[in-house]
């Protein structure tokens, strides 16, 4: 059954307002359609201890207060690296969510299906939780960028079954007959790529800007005593709380047998993430196949003589052209890719790094370099000191911009 709204609280509704109704449904349903009544009820019902629990598996940090959420502190307990000084420099700003004593039924309605408390979340935490779902043994694998590290595992998520399950789940929404994002995806399935995914949309209050000069509006602030003595003096930033921000956002895995890839894209300003950040991580999907990065998934399920846990023995690649305007920076292959000399992304030579841009003009219009993690057998491999990348899809709005950030599951 269903509950009603706290006083002076939206009733919840999905995107169609009342007239849209699912009727009784199960998790997998909910999932291809984005039901928000369904996860909303989920919320409820798990209650906030199960909720903690599960954000904690991922790296999400779960506070008692809002004022404990907002602190910004960093994870570099999320890494993988060889001193505790890389990891500090490399850690990333947490994702939050609240679950304190005084989180009431409705809070817990709005966390369910990403509102509310859990707005504090970061595209890199959302690829982490799509990577943890993509890992054939649902396991949240620590991100590195140091190429020689062995992989450690940040937490087991969840079981092996159950990711295989989240796995088909996700394939609905590209996939199936309802999916959010089957049409954005046709090319994609066209060209014999399965997917998995998830479409969002948040809410974010912003400040409202001078069309003038394109700063955000502020107002003179006075405080005083009791006596009407001046204590302090300072400029307010007015946010618009009636017209908050629509983000657009979308959750990725590919290839849906095997990930090798998992994304989370965010345009923000951009409306519905089917609208919006689909379409981008659909175009990032065909420029991964042309780079060759899903060979890597048929050669394992193909090659004799593997390794444990379904890795194929490293061997040496032959090189091969580079598809035309592609963007390479110190690219390194895995088997069945171009194997390039690499360059260093710092000072020191005895530690090595590599990267690979999944972008060419023919597909995307960069804005800024892509940050990225580019598969590596059991591990996961990013390049957070190259600037957060911003994509124009030709797809949407030229105004609108979109982050991606990429990640690898393990396999």
């Amino acid at each position: 059954g269903g509950y009603y709204a706290a006083p002076g609280a939206n009733v919840i509704y999905d995107d169609g307002g009342p007239g849209e109704v699912h009727g009784r449904i199960g998790i997998d349903k909910a999932y291809e359609v984005s039901c928000n009544q369904y996860f909303a009820q989920m919320g409820v019902k798990l209650g906030a201890d199960k909720l903690k629990q599960a954000a904690q598996l991922l790296g999400i940090g779960a506070y008692d207060t809002p004022a404990e959420a907002l602190r910004g502190r960093k994870e570099p307990e999320l890494w993988n690296a060889s001193t505790e000084a890389v990891k500090r420099a490399l850690a990333p700003r947490e994702a939050t969510i609240v679950t304190g004593k005084q989180v009431t039924r409705y809070d817990l309605a709005l966390i369910g299906y990403g509102q509310g408390y859990a707005g504090q979340m970061t595209p890199f935490q959302m690829a982490l939780a799509a990577a943890a779902i993509g890992n054939m043994e649902g396991k949240l694998m620590k991100p590195k960028i140091e190429l020689d590290r062995p992989p450690e595992v940040f937490k087991q998520v969840v079981s092996q079954q159950n990711a295989q399950r989240m796995r088909q789940i996700m394939g609905l929404v590209t996939g199936g007959s309802s999916g959010t994002a089957r049409g954005v995806f046709g090319p994609v399935k066209a060209a014999g790529i399965n997917t998995g995914g998830k479409t969002g949309t948040a809410q974010k209050v912003v400040p409202v800007y001078d069309p003038k000069t394109g700063q955000p509006k502020t107002r003179h602030r006075v405080e005083k005593d009791n006596r009407g003595n001046i204590i302090r003096e300072y400029e307010e930033t007015i946010m618009d709380e009636e017209h908050p921000r629509i983000d657009g956002w979308f959750l990725c895995i590919a290839p849906l047998e095997r990930p090798q890839l998992a994304m989370a894209v965010i345009v923000e300003g951009g409306g519905y993430g089917s609208r919006s950040a689909a379409p981008i991580a659909a175009a990032l999907v065909l420029k991964a196949k042309d780079l060759g990065y899903f060979n890597t998934a048929n050669l394992q399920r193909n090659q004799p003589g593997q390794r444990p846990g379904g890795v194929a023995p490293r061997r040496q690649s032959t090189p091969r052209a580079r598809p035309p305007g592609a963007a390479t920076v110190g690219q390194l292959g895995v088997p069945g890719t171009t194997r390039e000399r690499q360059r260093p992304l710092s000072r020191s030579n005895t530690t090595r790094y590599s990267t690979r841009a999944v972008a060419d003009r023919s597909q995307l219009e960069p804005a800024r370099p892509l940050t990225m993690i580019r598969p590596d057998r059991n591990s996961v491999e990013s390049v957070p000191n190259l600037e957060r990348g911003r994509y124009r899809s030709r797809s949407v709005p030229a105004s609108l911009t979109g982050r991606a950030q990429f990640l690898t599951p393990d396999f």
